[in-house]
Formats: structure tokens, sequence, C-alpha cells
């Protein structure tokens, strides 16, 4: 039960972001994407955590692709968001920029 409601929440977050994102104009998309990144940084120096961490532990996430999300570069997919959350042990809506 427990598996069959995390992966319907994966499931409706996953078509939810993508909605999310495909209505944005590019240049909300940019603000977005460095908005994440900021918050994503700050989670991630408030843990100690180097960018190289986050290759070494299970989820394998490379870190010049972190690097590019932490600047602003690039959305992350939900599955990679899950995977950053992971490894910084806060739940996904933490790494979720605040709406301004």
């Amino acid at each position: 039960m427990v598996y069959s409601q995390r992966w319907h929440n994966y499931t409706t977050l996953r078509v939810y972001f993508m909605t999310f994102l495909s209505a944005m104009n590019t240049k909300a998309r940019q603000k977005f994407a460095k908005s994440l990144g900021k918050k994503i940084r700050e989670v991630r120096l408030e843990r100690g955590y180097s960018l190289k961490h986050f290759e070494a532990k299970q989820y394998s996430i490379d870190r010049h692709a972190l690097s590019k999300i932490e600047l602003g570069k690039t959305v992350p997919s939900v599955y990679t968001l899950y995977k950053i959350a992971a490894v910084l042990q806060v739940p996904l809506g933490n790494l979720l920029p605040n709406s301004d």
C-alpha cells in the first residue's frame, strides 16, 4: 500500500511539475530555475555537503549536473529532485522555492 501510494504521489507530482513548467514563458522558467537552484544550494551548504558528496552517495548525482542546477542553467526532472532531496535528507517540498 505504501509503495503504490508513493508511486501515485510521484506520478502526480511529475505530471503537475511538467504541466507547471510547460505553462511558463522563457523568462519565468529562467527565474524559477534560478530560485530552485539557489534553494538547493542553500540547503546543501547548510548540511555542509560538497558537490562531490552527491557523487559519493548511492544516488550518484553528477556534480557537474548539480552545479548547472544550482546556477539556474537547467531545471532538473522530478526524479532528480527526489534524488537530491534524498541525499540532503529533506522533504522534496523544502527544495522548492517560495512563491513570490
